[in-house]
Order: C-alpha cells, then sequence, then structure tokens
C-alpha cells in the first residue's frame, strides 16, 4: 500500500504521514515546501517529493512514479492568506484541488480523501450535523465546499472513490498557525513565554487534536465501500472557551501567563458540531481529553524549541 500526502510537510499533514508509516504503509509526502522541521527524525522512512499541487503534470509523475493507491489531499492556503494573495488562493485550494482530483481519475488511484472544513458553515449558528444545509462566509470556507462540489462530480461521473472529512479548529505541537488560539496557548506555556489573545476570555470554539484528526482521515479511507454512506463526513471535537482551555494549560504548567480580553456579557451563537455519522457509521472516535493532548503538546514542546525559531503565521507571514 503506497499512500501519497498533499502538504504531507504541514502541521496536519506530518502527524498523518506520521500514523501511517506507523502503520507500515510507503509514504509519498508531496510538498512544494521541503521542510523537514516536523520530520526530520522519519525522513529516512519517507519519500519526500517537491512538488506544487497547481502543476497537473507534478501531481500526476508523483502519482505515477511512486505506484500510488491512496491520495490524502490535504494542501491549503489557511483562512487569512486569501486576503494576502487572493489570486495564489484560488490557484492552490481550487485549481490545485481539481488536479489532485484528476490526476486520481488519470491515474485510476484507488481512493481519494480530501481534507474540507467547518468553515463551509460559517453562516448558520446553533446545532450542526452532517445534514445541516452549507453556508460559507469567507472565500477558504468557499473553496473547501467547492472541493466538496467537485470531488463528488469526480465520483458520480468517472467513479472516482472520492470521500471527505470536515475539520474543526485543530491544535497540537507544531502548530504555528496564530489563529489556532489553544496550540499557541499550550506551546507557549511550555516555553515558558506568556500569551495574549486578542479575543474575550468567554470566546469558543470547536476543537480536534491533531492526531485524532490525522485518525479520522484513516477511518473514513479505509471504511469498506458499502458502509461510505456520506462521503463527506463532519468531525466534532471538543466546545471549549479559552478562558476553560487555559485552565486545562495552567494545570499542567502552573503559573503560566494567558492574557485575554475582557468577557463579553452577549457573545455570537455558539455553533454546536455533532460528527454522528463518523462515530455511528464509521466507529470513530476521539483518543485523547483535552488535557492528555495538552500534556502531549507540552512535552513534545520543550522536546523541540527550535520548531518555533520564526514565529507564528498570520496571513501567510511569520510574526
Amino acid at each position: 500500500m503506497t499512500s501519497l500526502v498533499t502538504g504531507g510537510m504541514g502541521f496536519l499533514g506530518s502527524n498523518l504521514v506520521r500514523r501511517l508509516v506507523e502503520r507500515g504503509e510507503e509514504v509519498v509526502a508531496f510538498d512544494v515546501f521541503q521542510n523537514l522541521r516536523l520530520l526530520g527524525d522519519i525522513a529516512d522512512r519517507v519519500k519526500l517529493v517537491q512538488g506544487d499541487i497547481t502543476n497537473l503534470n507534478e501531481v500526476v509523475e508523483a502519482v505515477k512514479v511512486n505506484r500510488v493507491n491512496r491520495v490524502y489531499h490535504m494542501a491549503a492556503l489557511l483562512t487569512g492568506v486569501d486576503q494576502e494573495m487572493p489570486l495564489r488562493a484560488i490557484d492552490v485550494n481550487a485549481v490545485g484541488m481539481g488536479n489532485v482530483f484528476e490526476a486520481c481519475r488519470l491515474m485510476d488511484v484507488e481512493r481519494v480523501i480530501f481534507t474540507s472544513s467547518i468553515a463551509v458553515f460559517d453562516g448558520i449558528d446553533g446545532d450542526i450535523t452532517d445534514d445541516s444545509p452549507t453556508c460559507p462566509v469567507r472565500p477558504y470556507g468557499g473553496l473547501k465546499l467547492l472541493g466538496e462540489i467537485y470531488g463528488m462530480r469526480y465520483y458520480q461521473a468517472y467513479g472516482v472513490d472520492f470521500r471527505a472529512v470536515r475539520l474543526p479548529v485543530l491544535y497540537g505541537a507544531g502548530d504555528l498557525y496564530a489563529y489556532h488560539y489553544q496550540s499557541q496557548l499550550a506551546a507557549r506555556a511550555a516555553l515558558g513565554l506568556p500569551t495574549e489573545i486578542q479575543q474575550p476570555a468567554n470566546w469558543s470554539t470547536t476543537i480536534t487534536y491533531v492526531k485524532d484528526a490525522a485518525d479520522a482521515h484513516i477511518a473514513v479511507i479505509d471504511a469498506d465501500k458499502q458502509r461510505v454512506k456520506k462521503r463527506i463526513y463532519l468531525v466534532d471535537g471538543w466546545h471549549v472557551t479559552l478562558e476553560e482551555y487555559a485552565k486545562i494549560v495552567r494545570g499542567i504548567v502552573p503559573g503560566a501567563e494567558m492574557k485575554f480580553l475582557p468577557k463579553k456579557d452577549v457573545m455570537p451563537p455558539d455553533k454546536i458540531f455533532h460528527g454522528d455519522y463518523l462515530r455511528k457509521e464509521l466507529g470513530w472516535k476521539q483518543s485523547y481529553t483535552m488535557e492528555q493532548a495538552t500534556r502531549e503538546i507540552v512535552e513534545q514542546v520543550r522536546a523541540n524549541p527550535g520548531w518555533y525559531s520564526k514565529g507564528y503565521l498570520i496571513r501567510g507571514k511569520y510574526v
């Protein structure tokens, strides 16, 4: 079994690569950057391919030469980058996505899974399930929804075995995305650095540990075709406020300095996600509590302080 992971050297991609290597698979990490920051210790067990998903020929060549059976399409530009580089965001998140699906069709890849996002639900509040209507508000969510639509088109028209997962906010060690506040709170506490978040203490979101998110991809792509009824699965997690998560961090790193804006009496309506199909049909469940995940983050950050030498990414730039 050979799996190709686009964005394989990024935060989520590198965690998935590790999981696949642990399973004994041959893994191709396909990425525009050859940065071994998160994969250095297992680089000799992974095929590293530098390539750009916006170039169809490069994607096809990587799939063909390595006789790839499965593709995990994770490469994407995150929210905020579309404001700084709107055309590049379209290039990567739309054209690049289409190239990956087309390569899978041309090379008759067994299965492809697309990393989507809860951003496809940005325009609705309250309880959100797999069956809730999509309503993206920002370009990032719109392009993720486009990926879902094109993936389903490749499945229906060409028989490409397309699947997808919609992820909430991720947290974990090595995460440099500044707006993943939980990752930042845990990592900076581990390094003995103060953290100030420009959000109210009662600001809340749904988070999933990056290793659980990687396992969700595996659960979906592993499932027999007869069990895959939705094709696009919502991944839920822990709904938590910044104040609540800070309490968990302080329980592990006593004295950690964390500041937020004052609480607001009136906050935007909550979004509560329910990934029932993934749990009931495919048996996925989170392996980590927030405390267990945070302890692991602290340990990993302390063992690898160099991961944070460049700072954090805001709109595609280190600050």
